[in-house]
């Protein structure tokens, strides 16, 4: 929470204000204050999409056999963005004491997962008499997908520019990162009873 905006929230005093006597920002002991962060110092957008899905089939072929399926879908997406605006602090007097976060800079990244799940069991059943028998066959299979990337830039020309390519040119202020793995797993499975 350093340098956030309630950060200096907690050790602000609460009889300063945040504006010098013409409305500029005003800075706090050298330092920013919660206003001026709030007002001026960018946003940050975070979207998380989610979506999960079960689907289960069930079918008697005999009176004692079952097929029984499971289908599982899940998928989250999600966006996170972040603009870090320039702007100045100054102290009663007028003068400026304080260019915070300069450059200004946006990140831009994005994460995929999907987690795909199925399973189908056979049972068989089967009571005569004093015996009890019973048997499980299945088979299971599950995956995991995952992607990132993200982006980044710095020096904008000024603080109403939020895409990517309204960035510097100088590559020294570009940046770039991302991953990604994947891994599934595959099983037969049994049971027999008694």
């Amino acid at each position: 929470i350093y340098g956030t905006a309630m950060h200096w929230a907690y050790i602000l005093n609460p009889t300063e204000w945040p504006y010098t006597p013409v409305g500029r920002n005003r800075h706090y002991r050298g330092g920013s204050q919660p206003v001026a962060i709030i007002n001026d110092g960018g946003f940050e957008h975070y979207k998380d999409t989610y979506l999960n899905t079960n689907m289960t089939l069930e079918y008697g072929i005999t009176k004692n056999l079952t097929l029984k399926g499971q289908y599982a879908y899940a998928s989250r997406d999600i966006k996170h963005k972040i603009f870090r605006a320039t702007y100045r602090l100054y102290d009663d007097n007028e003068n400026l004491v304080l260019t915070d976060q300069s450059p200004n800079s946006l990140n831009d990244d994005q994460n995929t997962e999907v987690n795909k799940t199925f399973i189908a069991t056979l049972n068989y059943g089967l009571q005569t008499g004093k015996h009890d028998i019973k048997a499980l066959g299945g088979f299971s299979q599950e995956s995991t997908e995952y992607e990132s990337f993200g982006v980044g830039r710095k020096d904008f020309l000024n603080n109403s520019i939020h895409v990517i390519n309204g960035g510097s040119a100088d590559k020294d202020l570009w940046s770039t990162s991302g991953g990604a793995y994947e891994w599934a797993i595959q099983s037969f499975f049994g049971r027999l009873n008694y």
